[in-house]
């Protein structure tokens, strides 16, 4: 009998047995990580080249958890944020975010190396333990617990299951709860790219006829790029030799960041908007991509795992030091209602913002670029646009603060 297990050794699962497990918790909770892979094995850039903006809210987290100062070396600080609306240096920005001044500034650190250091926080956690080869393939509730076997029979129980299994996940299935959403018929292309200029901490997102196209800063003349295109054309791109995929980024690349020094192998990703039908179920919750998958452009994927992961291990240890069951559908209960509001705007703030950008349409194109300009003249919605992203909006858990559970 364990406390909680986490289905998915992944970022969101991790980051959620870490949560209710870490020293920051004057309760912690014994967790229990099973995942179908080898959670052990190194994820190298060849298998996963996207990477993660961290708000500063989601820093404190992982900082709370013991795992930033592993991951901080190989992010850099995303001190400004450009929007435009066209092609690089043939179209003025229209909207800026001084993230360092409004004191929510974001970290872009690609994806291997803030699994890594996640993970060896988990396993230095003696309230984690971590099974790989070990895919949930059966459920079944029983008298104050829900008991989970592997495909190699093994049985274990707890008081509550958290499915983070990812965006297919086949824990969602067995418990029963349903997705809405649809696909954007996109694909998020991803790489790395040496640059001569330094980028200076500036972030870009432009919007194009076939999508966002963003260029984020890494450590050193290092940036690293979410380009949005049709399928059909992702698959294009992906295939291009090395020269030919350098002569198209040299069309799209800011100017001002110089020549193309070099640049890694493309990877495409299918874009969708998938939401599940309810967060959490007999002693059950979701989290992550499990829960939600959002478009990128706005770079809040992981944040949004994060998020979850803060609210839900705040509702548990406050259950837990109560002397009250971690599973009980009033404890979940308010996990999903904490963060059922927040996931469905940013969802569609995101699905919303990508149907009016993705196109070419001129009268949308002056409306959007009207509303771009009017806001980045109005000093209070820029705040608040800054402050929800970040996740400071609304009520915070305590993590996302830097206080202990």
């Amino acid at each position: 009998m364990h406390d909680v297990i986490v289905a998915g050794a992944g970022l969101n699962g991790l980051t959620v047995a870490l949560a209710l497990s870490s020293y920051t918790a004057r309760t912690p909770l014994d967790v229990l990580v099973l995942d179908a892979a080898d959670p052990h094995r190194k994820v190298s850039a060849e298998m996963d080249r996207r990477g993660s903006a961290i708000t500063d809210s989601s820093r404190n987290l992982l900082s709370a958890v013991g795992a930033w100062d592993q991951a901080e070396p190989f992010a850099a600080r995303m001190m400004r944020v450009e929007v435009i609306d066209g092609p690089a240096g043939r179209a003025p920005v229209l909207l800026s975010f001084d993230s360092g001044k409004a004191g929510a500034a974001a970290s872009i650190i690609e994806n291997p190396h803030l699994l890594a250091a996640v993970r060896e926080a988990a396993i230095r956690s003696p309230a984690i333990r971590i099974l790989g080869r070990s895919g949930i393939s059966k459920l079944d509730h029983e008298p104050g617990s829900i008991c989970v076997t592997t495909a190699d029979g093994e049985r274990h129980r707890a008081r509550l299951l958290v499915a983070a299994d990812g965006r297919s996940s086949p824990v969602r299935r067995m418990l029963g709860i349903e997705t809405i959403g649809w696909s954007y018929g996109q694909s998020g292309i991803v790489l790395a790219i040496e640059h001569e200029h330094p980028h200076h901490g500036v972030a870009e997102e432009r919007f194009l006829p076939s999508g966002p196209f963003a260029t984020l800063p890494l450590p050193g003349n290092r940036s690293t790029l979410v380009w949005t295109e049709t399928e059909a054309r992702a698959r294009e791109i992906v295939a291009l030799d090395r020269v030919s995929l350098g002569v198209e980024l040299e069309k799209r690349l800011n100017p001002r960041l110089g020549k193309l020094k070099d640049w890694s192998q493309a990877q495409a990703w299918p874009l969708e908007l998938s939401l599940a039908k309810s967060l959490t179920t007999t002693r059950a919750a979701l989290i992550g991509d499990t829960a939600h998958v959002i478009h990128p452009l706005a770079g809040l994927g992981y944040n949004l795992g994060v998020r979850d992961a803060a609210a839900l291990a705040e509702v548990v240890t406050e259950a837990a030091r109560d002397g009250r069951d971690v599973g009980a559908s009033d404890v979940l209960e308010r996990y999903a209602s904490w963060r059922r509001a927040d996931t469905l705007a940013v969802a569609a703030t995101t699905d919303l913002l990508n149907r009016l950008f993705s196109n070419d349409n001129a009268l949308l194109k002056m409306i959007r670029d009207a509303g771009l300009m009017a806001v980045d003249r109005l000093a209070p919605l820029k705040s608040a646009f800054v402050n929800e992203a970040a996740g400071f909006a609304g009520r915070t858990p305590k993590l996302l603060n830097a206080e202990a559970l």
